[in-house]
């Protein structure tokens, strides 16, 4: 069977990922859960495939580390990776607009849509939504605003085709080299907005940290499991001597924090979701670096604020007409 209809038919089983090993039944995962399939895949077919979505500097970066990501089509991004000197796939199918549950927190994405300036994080573990969130940010921007928004992925996984405001969406190896000459010439285009795919380098965050500070809204995405390990990932990425003048800097930008995690029900997920706005609080905490008072601030900081079991009472109350889901996350704990 070829890619194209085992996508589709994952796609309309309601499938996340696909897990391809050539000449093994390909897996599936569904609601958080692997499922082995009748489907075979063949070696030949499957090679055929994965070497038909490399262009050079795809090939040159699988041959040197061993893995590389490619996003074929909007809402597909395929990450292949040697084993065994075989190549093999995982293939995360990202849900359509339409696909999507509301979100459980749309006036803080709206809010954060309207903000002028400033560097908004958000957090989570892989496939906890983080590229969702920031998709349905820029939607809105994109309705609301008449902005210019410079986007820089690896690789873009949707295409946003602009409306009110002007989009455009760069690539890592398709349209620019790296994330530091990619932010670099970013700054030069008259950007209002600039997203960041992940915060992962010392370069990726001062370039983030140097935009909010001369006016530009940031969005970007990090792996965290929390908002204190959100603060405590950006500024040890750093050498110690300069971890206090990052703490100010951030402290001086930071709009929003935010952690969310995806959970399975019965047929279907829901996001919960942990986040702090800007307040005198906050950047206290990020400037003196008392990451480990936030849960404590979290409970007090009213509107300012949402915790995980503050997140998950919200949730419950909008399930009141799924029992069955309501009762499974009532149960749900982190």
């Amino acid at each position: 069977m070829v890619m194209e209809k085992i996508i589709s038919r994952a796609r309309e089983a309601g499938v996340s990922d696909i897990h391809i090993t050539a000449g093994e039944r390909i897996r599936f995962r569904r609601l958080g859960r692997l499922e082995v399939t009748d489907y075979r895949a063949d070696p030949a077919c499957w090679r055929e495939w994965w070497q038909g979505l490399l262009g050079e500097y795809e090939t040159a970066v699988l041959a040197q580390s061993g893995a590389v990501e490619v996003s074929p089509q909007s809402g597909v991004r395929v990450s292949l990776f040697r084993t065994w000197g075989e190549v093999a796939g995982a293939i995360r199918l990202l849900a359509r607009p339409e696909e999507l549950p509301p979100d459980p927190d749309p006036a803080l994405l709206e809010k954060v849509a309207g903000l002028t300036g400033g560097l908004v994080v958000i957090g989570g573990v892989t496939g906890s939504g983080k590229t969702t969130t920031l998709r349905r940010i820029l939607q809105i921007i994109n309705r609301m605003r008449p902005v210019h928004v410079i986007t820089l992925e690896d690789p873009p996984e949707y295409r946003l085709v602009s409306d009110v405001a002007c989009i455009h969406q760069r690539g890592i190896g398709s349209d620019v080299p790296d994330w530091e000459t990619g932010l670099a010439s970013a700054l030069r285009e008259d950007p209002d907005v600039l997203v960041i795919g992940e915060l992962r380098t010392t370069e990726t965050v001062s370039a983030a940290l140097r935009a909010a500070q001369t006016g530009h809204l940031v969005l970007a995405t990090v792996h965290a499991g929390s908002i204190e390990t959100i603060i405590g990932r950006l500024v040890h990425l750093f050498p110690a001597h300069s971890r206090d003048d990052i703490r100010y800097r951030l402290a001086a930008v930071v709009q929003l924090l935010a952690v969310q995690e995806l959970v399975p029900l019965v047929q279907s997920q829901v996001v919960l979701r942990e986040w702090v706005q800007r307040n005198p609080a906050l950047v206290t905490v990020v400037r003196d670096g008392k990451e480990n008072q936030l849960p404590a601030y979290l409970q007090t900081m009213g509107a300012a604020a949402q915790n995980w079991e503050q997140s998950r009472q919200r949730v419950c109350m909008m399930l009141a007409d799924r029992p069955a889901d309501a009762a499974l996350l009532r149960g749900w704990c982190r």
